[in-house]
Formats: structure tokens, C-alpha cells, sequence
């Protein structure tokens, strides 16, 4: 019984071996990469691949959204990458970027090639550079995106952006059929240079064709050794706050003094605090009669008995229309014979012109009441 168990056994055994080999000599493991996107640091901050990139070759590289704005005295010599709209610097903000240029600073920026009526690029401007998106008719054969050798290097950009300039002192360019893509001019000691598409630069592009190594090159070609790179992919301006506390301080700390002086002048009291007074409550009539003592006061009786006059009419002559096409006299003895008053009486009350004596206008207001109640 044993022995048979143990053939069984070495028989399982061996099954099962034939069929791993079996397996493994018909099938393998294989590696599949899938996209799931990019994680929040890489969302918030499009340039966080060249920067990284950038580190592991040496170079000493810092980002930020507000670089500019938030330190405005910039590292001496330094290379700065702008890849986000220049707006928010204005022309005080453009104008401290040219002098840092021409201070030794290295700028490297994309051009918008649609700028707006109003807005301008003083950049653009002091270099006497154009921007512009080129006809796609001009090359039917030339694809919107394509993959170009620029400098022996594949780049992928946007044939249609381009730049246009009547200069010929730039220290490098690089152009096709449609116009130029990369310029590079000096500006007193230092030097810029402009992209018609930076796009390349971004985290979903740097590791395609030669994009790195082509920014490896780009910030590596200048005489500086080892230079400080700035990669900047967001422009906003600084709040007033902001403004305020950098620029004085001073101000703020003297308003904090004063409403500390003015909250213990304030706050001081001597003896226990009164209680709080219960508030009137008036009836209507009361303030019906106050404010009637106070038109009164300032000389609109008129206004006031008009008011009344109109009630009573829009009353009269809703009951009996035909009156308000009869002529005044007719009117006065019509109205007399309904309310059964004396027709001076309806003339003092509905016709003639406000009394400025207290008795005569009360009398009128009287009057009036009368004709109403009778109507």
C-alpha cells in the first residue's frame, strides 16, 4: 500500500515538472509600459522634467511660478528660461529684465506669434523682432508639427510659428522655408535668445528626439562654467500686500502702534458699564403723524393735500365717470348734490389751492375726510 502511494506520489511529481517545462519553454514574461499620467508635482510645474534633468547633469537649477516677480534682484550672470506669458512683469517688470540682461544675464524666452491689438513685447520690441503664425498655404507639403534637424539635432516644433527680423548681427539662428524658429542676439553683456516654440521644453516633450540633449547644449554654450539655471513656467503679479510689505514695512508697523494706542484709549472706561436701555417700539400712526408734522415744517403742504385730493377723486370718479369730463362748476354742484355738503365746501376741498394756516389747512383736510366717507 505504501509503494503505491509513493509511485502515485513521484508520478504527481513529475506531471506537475513536465508541465512548468512545458510552460516555460512555450511562453515568457514581457514588460508593457502604460501612461497614467503625471502626478501633481509634474502637473503644477510643466518644467519639472528639464529641471530634474538639468540637476543630474551638474548644473545648479532652481524653479518657481513667481521667480521673477517674487525675488525682482535676479543672480548675476545666471541663464533664465521664461515658458509662460509676460504680462503680469509690465513694462517695469520688462524693463528690470533688460537691465539684467545687460548687466551679463542670460534670457532665454518662446515669443507669442499672436499677441493681442493692445498688449506689445517690449522684448521683441528692443530687438525689432516680429511674430507671426505663417500662411499653411505657403508649403501644402509641410505638415502643422513635424520633426526638423536643427544644429544636428532632431527638434520637434511648430513649423507654422515663426519669427521675422530685417536684422543680420544674431549671434545664432536657425530658419526654414517659413521663417525663422530660434534667434539669438547679444544685448550690451549679455544676450537673448528667443524661441518661436518652447513647447519641446515641457515635461510631456523633453524626452523625445534630442530635446534634452539639445537643452544640455543650449545652457551649457555659454562662457560661464558651471551657470545657475532659472526655469521659470509661471508669471503673476505680486499683490499689494506683497508690495506693501516689501517695500514698507515701516508703514504698517506704525499703523500697528497707533490702533494698539487708539484700542487702549478706546477700551478704557471707569465704573460698571450702564445697562442697555430697552428701544421704543411707536405705533404707526405716530409715525405717520411725525412725518406729516415735518412736511408740514418744510413747506409741502401742497404735496401733502394733493395726496389726499387724489384718493379722493380716483374714488369719485370711479363710481361716477362721467364727472371727470365735466367742466369745474358743473363738477362742484354734481359733487355737492351726491355728498349733500355745501358746494363752497367741495370747492375748498378738492379745487382750491392749499391753505398755508394751520386751522384753514386742517379745516381742508377735514373736508376732505367728509367727502370720502360720503362718496
Amino acid at each position: 500500500m505504501n509503494h503505491r502511494r509513493l509511485i502515485l506520489t513521484l508520478a504527481i511529481v513529475a506531471a506537475i515538472g513536465l508541465l512548468i517545462f512545458w510552460f516555460r519553454q512555450n511562453f515568457e514574461q514581457v514588460e508593457q509600459s502604460r501612461h497614467v499620467g503625471m502626478e501633481k508635482a509634474a502637473l503644477r510645474n510643466p518644467l519639472l522634467a528639464a529641471e530634474q534633468f538639468l540637476r543630474l547633469m551638474g548644473l545648479n537649477t532652481n524653479t518657481g511660478p513667481e521667480l521673477i516677480v517674487a525675488r525682482p534682484d535676479l543672480p548675476a550672470n545666471a541663464i533664465l528660461i521664461i515658458d509662460a506669458p509676460r504680462v503680469a512683469l509690465g513694462e517695469s517688470g520688462h524693463q528690470r529684465l533688460l537691465d539684467w540682461v545687460a548687466d551679463g544675464g542670460h534670457l532665454i524666452i518662446g515669443v507669442d506669434p499672436e499677441p493681442s491689438a493692445e498688449a506689445t513685447d517690449p522684448i521683441l520690441d528692443a530687438l525689432d523682432i516680429g511674430a507671426e503664425l505663417a500662411d499653411e498655404n505657403l508649403n501644402s507639403e509641410t505638415p502643422v508639427e513635424q520633426s526638423r534637424e536643427a544644429f544636428g539635432l532632431a527638434i520637434d516644433y511648430q513649423p507654422l510659428r515663426i519669427m521675422l527680423t530685417d536684422r543680420d548681427d544674431m549671434q545664432v539662428a536657425f530658419a526654414d522655408e517659413n521663417g525663422y524658429h530660434l534667434l539669438e542676439f547679444a544685448y550690451h553683456k549679455g544676450s537673448i535668445t528667443l524661441f518661436s516654440d518652447l513647447r519641446w521644453l515641457r515635461n510631456e516633450h523633453i524626452g523625445e528626439y534630442d530635446h534634452a540633449r539639445f537643452l544640455h547644449r543650449l545652457v551649457t554654450s555659454f562662457d560661464n562654467g558651471k551657470p545657475q539655471v532659472l526655469l521659470t513656467h509661471d508669471l503673476r503679479a505680486s499683490s499689494l500686500l506683497d508690495r506693501l510689505l516689501t517695500r514698507i514695512p515701516l508703514t504698517f508697523v506704525a499703523i500697528g502702534v497707533g490702533l494698539i494706542l487708539l484700542l487702549m484709549r478706546v477700551t478704557r472706561r471707569f465704573g460698571p458699564p450702564l445697562p442697555t436701555p430697552t428701544p421704543e417700539r411707536r405705533q404707526l400712526v405716530e409715525h405717520i403723524e411725525a412725518s406729516g408734522y415735518y412736511l408740514w415744517s418744510k413747506g409741502f403742504a401742497s404735496a401733502l393735500l394733493d395726496a389726499a385730493r387724489q384718493r379722493v377723486k380716483h374714488k369719485l370718479y370711479q363710481l361716477w365717470p362721467e364727472m371727470e369730463h365735466l367742466a369745474n362748476g358743473e363738477q362742484h354742484a354734481r359733487i355737492a348734490e351726491i355728498t349733500r355738503l355745501p358746494t363752497s365746501s367741495v370747492e375748498l376741498a378738492l379745487f382750491k389751492a392749499a391753505q398755508h394756516k394751520r386751522e384753514s389747512f386742517t379745516r381742508q383736510v377735514r373736508l376732505l375726510e367728509q367727502l370720502r366717507k360720503r362718496l
